[in-house]
Order: structure tokens, then C-alpha cells, then sequence
């Protein structure tokens, strides 16, 4: 924001050739304050959200998104980040995997 003029910030752009989106302008300020605040360097938060990005896919694969189940992976990752990965990239079923 310069001289009371509010600038975008336009991160992503839709594609709708290839039908996907298009990093045009990576979320540096974003990488900065988590580097800052972890200590993660930018391959560190790539791995990371790739890590997570197979758990949401390994949960929405096995129809497992109400918001209970949900909560109940979010809490078990944060417990046992490593035993969620591994069923995720397993295809466990989540409720075994859970321990329910």
C-alpha cells in the first residue's frame, strides 16, 4: 500500500488451457516469516507442504472429510506427525490408522 493505493499481490493465475493454476509470483514474505519464526529454509516448507498435501489427498481418496474425522487427523498429525505420513503414503485405512 503506497499513498493510500492498495497493490495485488497476484500469486497464482488460472490456466484454463491446461485447466490448472500458475505460480507467476511465489509467496516470498510468506517463506521469509516461517523462516524467520522456524528456521525452515524454502526446500524445508516445500517438503512439508508436500507432506501435507499427500495426507489431505490420502484422506479426501478414502472419503474421510467430515469435520470429527477431520479434527481427529489434524490432532493425531500434530501428536505423530511421522505415523500419519506413513499411513497416508500407505493408504492405510484412516480409522485404522487412527486406532479406532
Amino acid at each position: 500500500m503506497s499513498d493510500k493505493q492498495l497493490s495485488v499481490n497476484t500469486v497464482f493465475k488460472w490456466s484454463p488451457r491446461e485447466d490448472s493454476w500458475e505460480n507467476v509470483n511465489p509467496a516470498s514474505k510468506l517463506v521469509r516469516n516461517l523462516n524467520l519464526h522456524t528456521g525452515m529454509t524454502q526446500d524445508d516448507i516445500a517438503k512439508e507442504l508436500e507432506q501435507r498435501a499427500t495426507i489431505l489427498q490420502w484422506m479426501l481418496d478414502n472419503d474421510f472429510g467430515e469435520i470429527n474425522q477431520v479434527g481427529m487427523v489434524m490432532n493425531a498429525f500434530y501428536s505423530n506427525p511421522e505415523r500419519m505420513r506413513k499411513a497416508a503414503e500407505k493408504n492405510a485405512d484412516p480409522k485404522e490408522a487412527l486406532g479406532e
